[in-house]
């Protein structure tokens, strides 16, 4: 089955809110193994509307319309698509009802626009919001209409769309998926190494790109869940092969999940030293319930006096190497494990940006020391981005060096 998305609202034209709603959608498509073929976003214009929805390819199943439902001039999406089908529209009595409850002054026609649906489509009611979801088929597509608020697109989605989709849509078909998640691998990198696999058309092989982390969604189709499950197990199994160095887990599994549950079983005590990125990774570790049973200490030794006052890092050692520089990130780990005598400890030094690099230190440069088993030893890396990203990346790629090492025995 294949999927058509609309998302409506000039506001998200102008840059000034960030459309996450295409991103949901086309995720929960893609559990359903329903293949997005286009997501186009249109301004509130009824014409522009209605171009839009002509555009759907003759092969696509669903044309799924999103935003611009709502009580005011601007809100015309009903309207663009009743005029595409040249249909009726009519008020649901329901919505109307709830409408006239629920205010207290007289109800203005703005208000029962709300309530108007196309006629003769199947109605999906919230308890999120006013606004209904609706489905009208035509012209051999299934036309959805749903609100624009991600609160109100989220409840019906999980409460009435999916499982309706699910039951009279793919009833033929059951759909098996599973997520593989990756770290330390770059995109095309790891594109490249299974790159006839991604060319497969079930199983499917999605990508998608977090900040430092790489996952792939598999999905196949079949007739039973068994055959389904079968393709996904055997292309997973392809694909571990050629990438192991980098997984590091599977659907809702987090990499500081996992660091924190390796941590928590092995009964070991972390603490960090931080200085670039001015507590992230404490934040990201304590951010786990249960975290007091590993969690130590973390110190932000951000200036030169912090690193030798709390960290004993020597003032010979910042001036002839630099804060940044492989020499303090090993002073600075040393010095963590000499305060706390924690089990694993890191270090963090580096340049976030966006001033402060140079030739030789570009933004970007980090060096990372830590301490593990009576080992110390420092990953020097660049990453790009701007300054929050860079702290990301950082805090991501500490993370899955945490859990190699808590990997081994």
């Amino acid at each position: 089955m294949k999927g058509y998305i609309i998302c409506t609202g000039t506001e998200l034209l102008l840059g000034k809110t960030l459309n996450t709603n295409s991103q949901y959608i086309c995720d929960e498509f893609a559990k359903l193994g329903i293949d997005v073929f286009k997501v186009v976003t249109v301004g509130d214009n009824l014409e522009r509307i209605k171009a839009a929805i002509a555009e759907a390819d003759e092969d696509v199943d669903i044309v799924f319309l999103n935003g611009g439902l709502g009580p005011t001039e601007d809100d015309v999406t009903r309207e663009a698509l009743v005029s595409y089908l040249d249909i009726e529209e009519t008020i649901d009595s329901k919505i109307k009802h709830r409408i006239e409850k629920q205010t207290s002054y007289q109800v203005l026609p703005g208000d029962l626009k709300v309530a108007m649906i196309p006629k003769g489509s199947k109605v999906f009611y919230s308890e999120a919001g006013v606004a209904p979801g609706t489905l009208i088929e035509s012209k051999n597509k299934k036309y959805f209409l749903t609100p624009g608020p991600p609160n109100e697109l989220k409840y019906l989605m999980e409460k009435e769309l999916i499982p309706y989709i699910k039951k009279e849509l793919l009833a033929d078909e059951v759909i098996f998926s599973k997520t593989l998640k990756f770290a330390g691998i770059g995109e095309s990198k790891a594109e490249d190494k299974i790159k006839d696999l991604i060319k497969s058309t079930n199983p499917t092989i999605a990508p998608t790109i977090k900040e430092g982390e790489i996952h792939f969604r598999i999905t196949a189709k079949g007739q039973k869940k068994e055959e389904a499950k079968r393709l996904v197990d055997e292309y997973s199994h392809e694909v571990l092969k050629r990438l192991d160095n980098y997984y590091f887990g599977r659907d809702e599994e987090t990499i500081e999940g996992l660091v924190a549950q390796a941590l928590d079983s092995k009964k070991l005590k972390v603490a960090v030293a931080e200085s670039c990125t001015g507590g992230l990774l404490a934040n990201t570790l304590t951010n786990i319930p249960g975290s007091s049973n590993f969690f130590d200490r973390g110190y932000i030794t951000y200036s030169y006096e912090a690193k030798k006052e709390d960290l004993g890092v020597k003032e010979s050692t910042l001036l002839q190497y630099g804060a940044v520089s492989e020499n303090t990130a090993i002073e600075m780990v040393e010095g963590v494990y000499a305060k706390t005598k924690a089990d694993f400890t890191i270090s963090i030094t580096g340049i976030a940006g966006p001033g402060g690099g140079t030739i030789d230190k570009p933004v970007g440069l980090v060096y990372i020391g830590f301490k593990y088993l009576d080992k110390v030893d420092v990953a020097t890396r660049t990453f790009t981005g701007d300054r929050l990203m860079i702290k990301s990346k950082i805090v991501k790629f500490i993370l899955f060096e945490m859990y190699k090492r808590l990997k081994e025995k």
